[in-house]
This record gives structure tokens, C-alpha cells and sequence, in this order.
């Protein structure tokens, strides 16, 4: 599926190739800008023929893992958008005529199962398959389409202006499309409406949502907008060009780059956003509540409309239009990049054995990789700060990224004034693309107060030929147990009843233990006593709807696994109401600030 899943965080558990060696390629008549959709049989589906005004291939290409060609099937216009493989394996694609297709991959060739018109002579957006099987999609025609599986039209809206984004769904079934009427829109997948659309501008000011939107972990949407490809008009430059927006389709913050984005946003394990632009940059962004900060940007030498992905490991890769492929560290340098014969404005996909696939502007469909195994560490499951004198079995998290079972060993050893002090090695299976925890046996740390250890843990397989993530190194120091810091909430503290919200919640525990929360509402929602274990430092969402005018607080405090517990952080949040009830909820929250054991004969 493009993007990788409906979400579109182009994020895999598998990791890509460690060095660019070329395992092989193949050469189609015409451009490909469509990315690859890969099975879990090992087949590998693209197509070619991305302009039909100016045609040389038109077909969809299916590709032995092997790189040898399967069948293809002809599109009559070719094929600009990506390819989706549905769950009873049928693969849906939009040609650049005006068809929707579905196929059957009976293996010497494609079965058409059926084909359905859209309304327009060429198709950009890619299709998305939903929980029910229903197939959505864009069109030029304006239109956003719901298509059942038997191809007939189940329902389809009308925007302002064409629609080439392509669509993303969360976890709740509401779709998520951009269109060039300067529109994100949100659908209810099951009741068939419009919930909201969300203006970035008017028309016509340089404001194109073209790119694909993204939903991240706590629900917000993220998308570029752009100022090309509006027929008649010349471009219009702005700087606010990438838009992150609340579920509830309010405005969260928006990012300035020096051109448009239409490439869309992938999202690392650690919730960074990556994107490219047509400034030639891509962008790695923290979401921070209130604005996006830029953690850096990385310079190529022409523009970047293709779509990162992120593998297990963290590695970002994607394609510029100056005709390098590009891998880089999750701190922005440069692990390798791979040139090709020209230009590229595909997305990379990446399969279960560590292969990339990516079409380019030369014809080509590349694959990059070995296919060699990859198992690592992912870390350390032990405090940065013990108390001395006490016994310990160090573990740590283990992944195998690769799709076969992979059997290891796995070393720990603990260095002290660079002396080596214990060593334990075991043997770990791993299922395919899954994590283990593994326990050493136990250590006793000194009575020495203020000691430095080093904990080493090396993941080591024979074969593997991606040393990156084989080594985690962690330093534990003998000293007093602290409490967990105060947390910090962040979250809208206005709204309206009705709406559901999202809340940030998170700490630091100075000994890096994991952490517990305790979690009250005042006003309607019961305490939920020490939730958790989360690890230090670690984000975590909780969601509430307001279901009666009001003001309400949220009141969080945490405590280690030792027992340790924090200051008590407080959060008002005030939703709509008549001014009788403003002053009394408003005395009875400052009265259980002042005087805390109030609240808990206050709370209902």
C-alpha cells in the first residue's frame, strides 16, 4: 500500500539495505514515478508510464523477488499513481485514464475482476483500502470516491477543485484527503458524510494540499501544501507550507520551508516527521504541542516531491530529483546515497527481507540490498542509577528485522574502571520482524557508593551484515533513588462537549527507571491508580470527551518502580458554559489546589 499502511507513516519493522550495492534492475520504456506495493509472497508491483500525454509505456509490472518479470498488465494510459494490495490479495491501481482497476494475480498473468470509471481522463491519487474492503480514492473530477470491492460506487463528494493526495484512514475509520481547493478534508468512513474540511488558505493563494496526509500516533494529521500544478495560474511562493491539524480539525501549528511540499510525511519510532520539499531539503521536525521544531535539514541538489520511508532501525530514505537515493542517520548525516540515471519522484518501499525498491525518471526499477539477515539491539532494560549493594539480572530488547526466524547469541558485559567484571552470553530465537526481552544471570552491584559500570550488550550473528544496530552501550551509576520529576501535561485546555481530545502526558525519572502514573479528573472521569509501567522520559496519550459544560482538572503524578513518587502537575481545561456555573467550579478548583485532600472527597 503506499505509504506503507493507512496511516501513511511509511515507518517498517524491517530494515533497509546497510551499504547501495545494486542487487538488480529493470528497464521499462517510460518514466516511473508509481511506488512499489509488495506481498507477502515476495511479489513486487509498479507501474510505469507516469505522463499520458506523452506515453511510452503503459503497463502495470508484477516482479519475481528475484527481479525476474512475472507478467504485466496494460493500463491503455499508464500509470502515474501506486499500487494496493487488498485483504483477499486482489491488487487495486488508478490508471491515467479514467479506470479504476481490480486484479487477480493468477501467476503467468493478471484476471481483470472488474473495472470502474471515475469520471476524468487521468488518475494521480492513490487508492486506500479500508477496514470493510471499501476502496477510497481521489480523482480530478474533484470528486472523492468510496468504491465497494465489487466495484460499484458506494458514495463520492464533491470538492471544490481536483483531488491528486491521496488518502489516509485512522484507527476510528475517518479518511483523511487533501485537495487542490486549498482543503484538507475529513469523511466518515461508515455514515457516508463530510465531518469537516480544514482551509490552509483562500483561493487561489499558493496553497494546494497535493500532498498525502499522514496521521500520527496521537491523531494529528500531517500534510504539505504546495503552489504548482494549478492549470492557467502561475505559482504563487509562500513559506507556510507544512500543516500539522488536530482530529478535531482545528489548527495545531504550522512550518515554514522555503518552497512548497508536496512530498508526504513519514514518522520515525520516535514520532520525528520526515518530508522532503521542492527547497531541496528534507526536514526532520519534532512535534512540540505548539509549533514544529526543526531538528535539522538535509541539502540535496534539486527538489524532493517523493516520500521518505523509515525502517526498523530508524534509517531515513528517500530520493531527490537530483537523481540520487539517499540514507541517513536519524541525526541527519549521510549513511550512503545511490545514483541513478536521472531524476527520481517515487517513494522507496522496503520488504522483509531488507530490499528497497524505487522507480526513476531513466525507466529503471532498482533494488538495493543484499537481503542479508539483521538482528540488534534495540536497548537496555536497566537503570541508569542503582543503589549499591543490590542484586541484578541486566536485560535488554532484542529485534530481529527480518521476515524468517533468526537464532543468535547475545553477549552482556559490565565494565568497571575498565575492568571487565562479569560476562554472560546466551543463545535467543526470534520470530521474524519480532522483539524478545532477554535476562542475564544476576550481578551484584558493589557496596561502593558513586561506582561507574558500563553495561555492553552485543547482538551476534554470524551472517549479519548490518553492524549499526549490534552494539548498545549503557552507563549505571551506584547512588540514591530520586523521585520521578514533576510531569508535564500538554493539551488544549479549551473546547467544546462533544469532542474528544488528546492529552500528552510525560516524565523523567533522574535514575532512569521506569515510571507509573496516577491519573484524576475533577468533573467526571474516575482515577486510574498507578497506570503503567512506562519507561523514562517515554510520551503517552490518554483521550476524554467532555460530555458536560464546565471547567475541569486534570491532576497527574507519577512514581517509580522503587516506590518514589513526584509532585502532583495540574491542568485546567474549561469548556463552554453559562456564567452561575463559571464561579463555583472555578472556587472548588482553586480550594483543591490549596488544599489537596479536599479532592478526594470532592471527586465523585
Amino acid at each position: 500500500m503506499f505509504r506503507h499502511d493507512l496511516k501513511h507513516t511509511s515507518r517498517t519493522k524491517y530494515t533497509g539495505p546497510p551499504s547501495p550495492d545494486l542487487s538488480w534492475k529493470y528497464k521499462t520504456e517510460d518514466g516511473i514515478v508509481s511506488s512499489a506495493a509488495i506481498h507477502s509472497d515476495g511479489t513486487i508491483y509498479v507501474g510505469a508510464g507516469f505522463n499520458k500525454f506523452d506515453l511510452k509505456d503503459r503497463y502495470l509490472y508484477a516482479f519475481n523477488s528475484d527481479g525476474s518479470l512475472k507478467w504485466k498488465f496494460d493500463g491503455v494510459h499508464g500509470f502515474f499513481s501506486s499500487p494496493a494490495i487488498g485483504p483477499d490479495d486482489s491488487i487495486y491501481c488508478v490508471s491515467n485514464g479514467d479506470f479504476l482497476y481490480s486484479l487477480e494475480d493468477v501467476g503467468t498473468h493478471a484476471n481483470l475482476n472488474w473495472k470502474t470509471r471515475l469520471e476524468y481522463f487521468f488518475g494521480l491519487s492513490s487508492p486506500a483500502i479500508g477496514y470493510d474492503g471499501t476502496i477510497h480514492v481521489g480523482c480530478p473530477s474533484y470528486n472523492y470516491f468510496q468504491v465497494n470491492p465489487d466495484g460499484t460506487i458506494k458514495w463520492s463528494y464533491k470538492t471544490d477543485w481536483c483531488i491528486i493526495s491521496s488518502p489516509a484512514i485512522d484507527e476510528y475509520g475517518t479518511v483523511y484527503i487533501g485537495s487542490k481547493d486549498h482543503n484538507l478534508y475529513a469523511f466518515s468512513e461508515n455514515e457516508k458524510k463530510l465531518k469537516w474540511k480544514f482551509s490552509v488558505g483562500v483561493f487561489y493563494d499558493g496553497h494546494l494540499v497535493d500532498s498525502s496526509p499522514t496521521i500520527g500516533n496521537d491523531g494529528t494529521i500531517y500534510f504539505g501544501t504546495d503552489q504548482y500544478g494549478a492549470m492557467g495560474r502561475d505559482p504563487i511562493q509562500v513559506t507556510t507550507n507544512f500543516w500539522a491539524v488536530n482530529p478535531n480539525g482545528t489548527l495545531k501549528w504550522v512550518f515554514e520551508t522555503e518552497d512548497g511540499v508536496e512530498s508526504s510525511p513519514a514518522i520515525g519510532p520516535d514520532d520525528t516527521i520526515y518530508f522532503g520539499s521542492y527547497d531541496g531539503y528534507l526536514y526532520s521536525v519534532k512535534d512540540d504541542i505548539n509549533q514544529g521544531a526543526l531538528n535539522w535539514k538535509y541539502k540535496t541538489n534539486d527538489s524532493i516531491d517523493g516520500s521518505p520511508i523509515v525502517d526498523g532501525d530508524g534509517i531515513i530514505y528517500f530520493a531527490s530529483r537530483d537523481s540520487y537515493l539517499y540514507a541517513l542517520y536519524q541525526n541527519g548525516s549521510l549513511k550512503w546515497k545511490f545514483k541513478a540515471e536521472d531524476g527520481f519522484e517515487s517513494s522507496p518501499s522496503i520488504d522483509a527481507q531488507g530490499y528497497l525498491y524505487i522507480g526513476s525518471f531513466d525507466g529503471y526499477f532498482y533494488c538495493i540490498g543484499t537481503g542479508g539477515p539483521d538482528v540488534g539491539v534495540e536497548k537496555i532494560n536497566t537503570p541508569t542509577y542503582l543503589p549499591p549493594g543490590i542484586v541484578i539480572n541486566p536485560k535488554t530488547t532484542l529485534r530481529n528485522y527480518r521476515e524468517n526466524v533468526q537464532n543468535f547469541n547475545v553477549k552482556c558485559e559490565i565494565e568497571k574502571y575498565g575492568n571487565i567484571i562479569y560476562s554472560d552470553i546466551q543463545n535467543i530465537e526470534i520470530m521474524g520482524g519480532e522483539t524478545k526481552e532477554q535476562i542475564f544471570s544476576p550481578f551484584k552491584i558493589d557496596d561502593e557508593l558513586g561506582a561507574l559500570y558500563n553495561i555492553t550488550i552485543t547482538a551476534i550473528h554470524i551472517n549479519d551484515e548490518n553492524q549499526d544496530n549490534n552494539i548498545k552501550i549503557k552507563k549505571m551509576i551506584t547512588s540514591e533513588n530520586f523521585p520521578p520529576n514533576k510531569p508535564i501535561i500538554n493539551g488544549p485546555t479549551r473546547g467544546k462537549t462533544g469532542e474528544e481530545y488528546s492529552y500528552k502526558i510525560s516524565t523523567s525519572d533522574p535514575n532512569g527507571d521506569n515510571v507509573y502514573y496516577w491519573i484524576l479528573w475533577y468533573s467526571g472521569y474516575p482515577g486510574v491508580t498507578w497506570n503503567g509501567p512506562y519507561e523514562s522520559g517515554e510520551v503517552i496519550f490518554i483521550n476524554y470527551t467532555y460530555q458536560n459544560d464546565g471547567l475541569y482538572l486534570l491532576k497527574v503524578k507519577s512514581k517509580d518502580i522503587y516506590g518514589k513518587e513526584s509532585e502532583w502537575a495540574t491542568l485546567e481545561v474549561r469548556m463552554p458554559k453559562n456564567k452561575s456555573f463559571n464561579n463555583i467550579d472555578l472556587w472548588i478548583s482553586r480550594l483543591i489546589q490549596r488544599f489537596p485532600t479536599l479532592e478526594f472527597l470532592i471527586l465523585p
